[in-house]
């Protein structure tokens, strides 16, 4: 469980019909203000369990009614869901139909997540928030399936489609519990409320902790680490903890590193941060071997560029280009992980994401110099390899190794 704190200003409002008059608008546009604020809660008790069921050929106005529900069907393994409802015998339905056909079936498409999905409810001016976390919650879409009309196939193919289905899917029946305030649903609904927990500072920023709070699906062939929300990550052994860590931030000062894992000697910290990081501007930052990046190529980079910075504060794009010939894309996106770019006509370039960390080279001086010697002694070897990287020979047997 999270809890910080949620502004909810007037950009989160319908906006305002547009005034006659120019400038009384931009007075309002002046006097944003914040209009309600409450503490936030984050739990994950029913966040494997939560569905988000949409139906596209619905109308809002005019829902299913839910009192006809009398089954509901899941295969697992396929992600599908089966909605059986009673059909209503109204003033719209065909009396001389002498088929024997009562119901009608909705089935679901499984829909990819494409942004954080999450449920909110509010008590007590306290709003609490579970996220929907695939795979085994998600979005689905459910469609009428019109498998009566299939009845003028033949025998046989019938029975081989039904054989079909039982083979690929193993459906499992559950009974609906209508939504009220008692019962099994009245305990359900309890478990989106949090019961306790701890306190998480809120130092980084808004964006940022959301989504280390809440990750985002991941993105197909950009990169392989899945970003773990934050209460799994405190569970891990430290190694691994850092490592996430490490993946998700890739430059982090010590004190901050401190506040977001668990651990109980210090001096194991600093070991394992060694082991995934290296220091920069007595800051860590993700090494070459842990990064999105998989090529030894591409590694060797990125690794000149925290060598650029060992340097200097800034570094500028042409400079990588220049050394690599590497594609500026590929540049961007390496010192957009650990920089941020300095806009402007004398422009010094790209500037290291956090300041320089003083409280690390008051407090830990020997790891300082300690990479200091690292950086010195890997000069040469980073250069060599950036220059065959120019001249299209670098090769790949050129394997980073973690200080010890």
């Amino acid at each position: 469980m999270e809890n910080s704190s949620v502004n909810f200003s007037m950009e989160d409002l319908p906006p305002f019909p547009i005034p006659h008059d120019p400038n009384q608008h931009q007075q309002q546009e002046d006097q944003d203000f914040v209009v309600k604020e409450m503490p936030v809660y984050l739990t994950q008790s029913m966040a494997d369990n939560l569905l988000i069921l949409q139906y596209p050929l619905r109308p809002r106005w005019k829902p299913y009614n839910q009192n006809n529900l009398t089954g509901v069907r899941i295969a697992p393994k396929e992600s599908k869901i089966e909605l059986e409802y009673r059909l209503e015998r109204d003033e719209n339905y065909n009396k001389e139909d002498n088929s024997g056909y009562d119901k009608f079936i909705l089935t679901s498409t499984n829909i990819p997540l494409k942004t954080n999905y999450a449920v909110g409810v509010i008590r007590s001016n306290e709003l609490h928030i579970t996220p929907i976390s695939p795979p085994n919650a998600g979005i689905y879409q459910f469609r009428p399936q019109f498998d009566y009309l299939d009845r003028s196939r033949k025998e046989g193919d019938t029975e081989k489609e039904e054989e079909k289905k039982d083979e690929n899917e193993s459906w499992m029946t559950y009974d609906y519990v209508p939504a009220t305030r008692t019962g099994l649903s009245a305990a359900a609904y309890e478990r989106l409320f949090c019961s306790g927990g701890f306190v998480t500072g809120f130092e980084m920023e808004k964006n940022e902790y959301l989504t280390l709070l809440n990750p985002p699906p991941p993105i197909s062939g950009y990169s392989t680490h899945r970003i773990i929300p934050l209460y799994e990550i405190r569970k891990m052994p430290l190694q691994e903890q850092v490592q996430h860590i490490m993946q998700y931030a890739y430059v982090l000062q010590q004190q901050r590193l401190e506040e977001l894992a668990v651990f109980s000697n210090l001096s194991e910290l600093l070991i394992c941060m060694s082991q995934v990081a290296v220091l920069v501007q007595g800051c860590w930052v993700l090494r070459p071997v842990f990064t999105c990046y998989k090529r030894k190529l591409l590694q060797t980079v990125y690794e000149f560029i925290l060598l650029l910075f060992t340097k200097d504060r800034f570094v500028k794009r042409e400079d990588v280009y220049n050394a690599t010939g590497i594609d500026n894309k590929i540049i961007v996106d390496m010192l957009s992980k650990v920089a941020i770019p300095i806009k402007g006509i004398n422009s010094p370039g790209w500037e290291l994401k956090l300041p320089y960390d003083s409280y690390f080279d008051e407090n830990f001086l020997d790891v300082v110099e300690q990479y200091r010697e690292y950086w010195e002694s890997s000069q040469e070897r980073i250069f060599i390899s950036v220059q065959s990287i120019f001249e299209n020979t670098f090769p790949e047997e050129i394997i980073e190794k973690p200080v010890q």
